[in-house]
């Protein structure tokens, strides 16, 4: 085992007030993918509540918060994810709620990892700068990242030089998506130093361990954000011309969903069986995407040219070039479209072979990271 010491921070559990499949399954996989290189990791517990600016509402804020998570999320589901990170997930013993809750007391590390998905994207936070996520606290031995996102090339400007100074104190920078690389670039001019990785969701080979089943045999099954009448009435045809069921992954039943199976999957562990068990995928998310890659399904991913979605599109475009799966990524919700493209064959070993070189490289990349420690 190495003797240095891994503390890391992503989004692991909550983004804004709601539970993530994909946020927590890449937090997981990171820090399990950190311990079988030999060191000892653990997940920063941060979740950070979100708080005006004005000192004099923060407490009724922090309520306001908290009842919106408790009535939105059912109690089972908060369970089911806090369960799976407690047994699988590196959890650090204490939980912070602030920047200066980590500056007081600092998780013990020898090295800092920003982690992957969009923690450095500042739309999520309603054009605010979470310093936490660009490690602004403790004294490590080495700041690095992997896979972080700013989530696209239109991020806020009004923060490039603070951000600037704040990356310039990494000694390894990797994020997941080539705008990502440009923007870093143009932050920190002459720098060379930027990779680009894979999400650590694809660095894990095997998922086997952490899947619990769900009876999804013969369903086509849809994972979608925000799902439309329009999408919903595809995702029936669709699934009707291919003799399958259709389904999707679900908290509540609701009139839109009238005809499909309803899929509640109380934890990540009932969400990687879903994608498992199903016949074909349909889905617009980009963790939904990996899965169903991994699993090597048939699937479609949605991309869309609604306002605030491009990043989304960003995320599976560079995905899908780097694997070669383009083809299966549609921006029309046509039933026969999306039949046809479900029948079409996948040269799945092309995927495997292209998935290993880029698993192959990222990891090359972390090794580096995490040995080479300034003096």
């Amino acid at each position: 085992m190495n003797n240095h010491s891994v503390a890391i921070i992503t989004f692991h559990l909550w983004i804004n007030g709601n539970l993530n499949y994909g946020a927590t399954l890449q937090a997981f996989a990171l820090a399990r993918v950190v311990a079988e290189m030999g060191f000892p990791v653990q997940l920063i517990d941060y979740i950070p509540e979100p708080l005006p600016a004005n000192d004099i509402f923060r407490s009724v804020y922090r309520r306001i918060f908290r009842w919106k998570v408790s009535r939105r999320i059912p109690g089972a589901k908060r369970k089911g994810f806090e369960e799976f990170l407690r047994t699988h997930g590196y959890l650090s013993r204490n939980r912070y709620a602030s920047l200066e809750a980590l500056r007081a007391n600092p998780p013990e590390a020898d090295i800092y990892l920003a982690g992957s998905d969009q923690i450095w994207n500042t739309q999520i936070f309603h054009g605010e700068l979470y310093r936490a996520y660009f490690l602004d606290f403790g004294d490590p031995k080495a700041r690095i990242s992997y896979a972080s996102s700013f989530g696209s090339a239109n991020n806020e400007k009004k923060y490039d030089v603070e951000i600037g100074n704040l990356l310039s104190e990494f000694s390894h920078l990797a994020v997941r998506e080539s705008s990502g690389a440009e923007i870093v670039k143009r932050l920190l001019p002459g720098t060379q130093r930027v990779e680009t990785v894979i999400d650590p969701t694809l660095l894990l080979e095997d998922y086997t361990p952490f899947v619990r089943s769900v009876d999804v045999q013969g369903c086509l099954l849809a994972y979608l954000f925000h799902p439309s009448e329009t999408e919903v009435d595809a995702l029936k045809k669709t699934a009707r011309n291919l003799g399958l069921i259709p389904a999707v992954i679900s908290d509540v039943s609701s009139a839109v969903f009238e005809g499909c199976r309803i899929i509640p999957c109380n934890s990540p562990a009932e969400w990687l069986g879903a994608f498992r068990g199903a016949s074909a995928v349909v889905t617009n998310s980009f963790h939904g995407t990996v899965f169903s890659i991994l699993f090597e399904k048939p699937f479609v991913s949605l991309l869309s040219d609604e306002q605030g979605v491009a990043n989304r599109n960003t995320r599976v475009l560079n995905l899908a070039s780097k694997l070669g799966v383009e083809p299966q990524l549609l921006n029309q919700y046509d039933p026969e479209l999306w039949t046809g493209r479900l029948q079409a064959p996948i040269n799945w070993e092309t995927v495997r072979s292209l998935l290993i070189e880029e698993r192959s490289r990222s990891k090359e990349y972390l090794v580096r990271a995490l040995t080479e420690l300034k003096n």
